[in-house]
């Protein structure tokens, strides 16, 4: 289904908003893109940029290969799982709409006898600002989907009496009613609750310090989107970081909604794909990833709250006490997710991402498209080994798919007290107040994803 409606007088109203401060920078001449001396390229030689839209990817280009089958610790059986869940796929906020709406009338105005140029001037802007920044009808199915998976594959945890929490945005709660209905399991008498807790699950925006100190760490960010990758980063322009940025959403959301390739695509190569990509990954490594430990340490809470349920999973289970919730899924954002990554120890590089090393890091670690898609899901998996020793164990598993758990090196479980010890200072004595205190969120920049 396609994204709809029109623009209409909301667009007029705010397309000269204040954050359009320097219109003489923003609609920077598309020179080259005018020119009607340009060779044509045939459509089969363009990329549509799939699995390079970094945040903005969707989940299934994310999956290198199908999903792994699940296996556990051997002599193990599952006692309880937790699940940090990104929302799913979303329209774009409505910023964003505008700086859409104005490339367009860049490339309209601009063009010329190109003939590229005119057939992307003439692709109408379906999108409505009454929906902006909300979960997508695809969206939807991407979590209903993902969930009905979990449920086939831990159906003695993942059923009616998961608990589920979720950020206050829409497009978090949106996403938790789609898991609950498939939760229901066919019983319209069954109404998982839906808890709203902005303290754990947004965070990012409650945290002072980690607002105030982003302006400073966007040097690297700033210096490679005014570098000669992004500069040319289109086949046949160049303009302003942040409107090109707009065409590159253009692109992601065509494809995202209706799984097409959009003649937005086209104004790129596929060398401007991956610096657009390494462009947001900067962003994102440096504001909310493993080089800003204030931004991870702010997830503390979260972090807290997971490892809350499986003590008491396991203090319960000892007692066979009952009304431990078998399953808890949390549904937030980017911003969630990304921070606690790194506070749980992954996708370090050896190396920092920086203005200068984009060739160097074209197999880095930390690549958003991969981890981060829209519907990313962390899930942290508690296990009951009997009387074995140790008696628990904790698997992590990362868009379905097992990793290595930092404590234990290359094993994908690990003893539940070991991980608990590797935690121990942010669980037992990090403090959000403490983390986040001493700051001016007045003057906070807050990107949301």
């Amino acid at each position: 289904m396609r994204y709809r409606a029109s623009f209409a007088a909301h667009l007029l109203i705010m397309s000269f908003v204040q954050r359009f401060r320097a219109p003489c920078v923003f609609l920077t001449v598309l020179l080259v893109l005018a020119r009607t001396d340009v060779p044509s390229v045939l459509e089969s030689d363009m990329a549509d940029g799939r699995g390079h839209f970094g945040t903005k990817s969707r989940y299934e280009d994310s999956q290198r290969g199908s999903v792994l089958e699940y296996v556990g610790p051997a002599g193990c059986v599952p006692l309880q799982i937790v699940g940090v869940l990104r929302h799913g796929r979303r329209f774009p906020t409505i910023n964003k709409m505008l700086r859409m709406q104005q490339f367009r009338r860049i490339v309209a105005t601009t063009g010329g006898g190109n003939l590229l140029a005119q057939r992307v001037a003439s692709q109408r802007l379906n999108l409505d600002p009454g929906r902006a920044g909300e979960l997508s009808e695809q969206g939807a199915e991407d979590v209903t989907r993902l969930v009905a998976r979990l449920s086939r594959r831990f159906p003695e945890l993942v059923g009616p009496d998961t608990r589920m929490v979720s950020s206050s945005k829409s497009r978090c709660v949106d996403s938790a009613a789609a898991a609950r209905r498939v939760l229901r399991r066919g019983d319209s008498t069954v109404q998982p609750l839906v808890h709203i807790d902005d303290d754990v699950l947004r965070f990012f925006d409650r945290c002072p310090r980690v607002q105030v100190e982003a302006e400073r760490r966007k040097v690297e960010w700033k210096s490679f989107s005014r570098g000669e990758h992004v500069r040319n980063a289109l086949r046949f322009a160049a303009t302003n970081a942040e409107l090109l940025e707009a065409a590159y959403q253009l692109c992601a959301l065509e494809l995202s909604e209706n799984g097409t390739k959009s003649p937005w695509c086209d104004l790129f190569n596929q060398e401007g794909f991956e610096a657009m990509e390494y462009l947001g990954d900067l962003k994102h490594y440096w504001l909310k990833g493993p080089s800003d430990q204030r931004s991870a340490r702010s997830s503390c809470l979260l972090l807290q709250a997971i490892f809350s349920h499986f003590d008491s999973a396991i203090q319960g289970n000892k007692r066979e006490q009952p009304g431990i919730a078998p399953a808890v899924l949390y549904f937030g954002h980017a911003e969630t997710l990304i921070p606690l990554l790194s506070l749980l120890g992954l996708f370090r590089s050896q190396s920092d991402l920086t203005a200068a090393n984009f060739t160097s890091q074209r197999h880095r670690l930390f690549r958003t498209s991969s981890f981060c898609p829209y519907s990313a899901n962390l899930l942290l998996v508690l296990y009951s080994c009997g009387e074995s020793h140790p008696q628990h164990r904790l698997q992590l598993l990362l868009n379905e798919k097992p990793i290595p758990f930092p404590p234990c090196h290359a094993a994908t479980s690990c003893p539940y007290p070991e991980v608990h010890a590797y935690h121990a200072m942010t669980l037992l004595e990090e403090t959000f107040h403490a983390v986040c205190e001493n700051g001016d969120a007045e003057n906070a920049s807050k990107l949301e994803l």
